[in-house]
């Protein structure tokens, strides 16, 4: 008998016994709790860029271009890094983050879907 499935999305199936992301399969009895998580890029590369860009700008130096050139790559890095989220699984095991994307909104309906099918077994017992 094939599992009825409740999500299916870009590699993510979420059914009433198995959740599934990828190649990786989680059995929904052994899940606690799921929620998302923002993850917060870390920006120290771009702060050493602009850091490190400073000197040549503010000091008597002779190259202003080079310090100009070096914050605004400081920038640049510091703009392009994304805001993440990621699914966290709760288990008796441990916590896993199965799944990172910088849609919170892909997050989003996946925990909703695990929810349900928590949801569904708790109401089977």
């Amino acid at each position: 008998m094939e599992e009825r499935v409740i999500f299916s999305h870009q590699g993510v199936t979420v059914g009433y016994t198995h959740f599934k992301v990828g190649s990786k399969t989680y059995p929904i009895k052994d899940i606690t709790s799921v929620e998302p998580r923002e993850l917060k890029p870390k920006r120290i590369v771009a702060r050493l860029f602009v850091f490190s860009g400073l000197p040549f700008i503010l000091g008597r130096s002779f190259y202003p271009v080079l310090g100009l050139l070096l914050m605004l790559i400081g920038l640049f890095i510091g703009r392009a890094a994304k805001t993440r989220y990621a699914l966290v699984v709760h288990t008796p095991a441990g916590e896993y983050k199965p799944l990172i994307r910088e849609d919170i909104l892909d997050i989003t309906n996946v925990v909703t879907a695990l929810n349900v099918a928590l949801v569904m077994r708790d109401g089977a017992r």
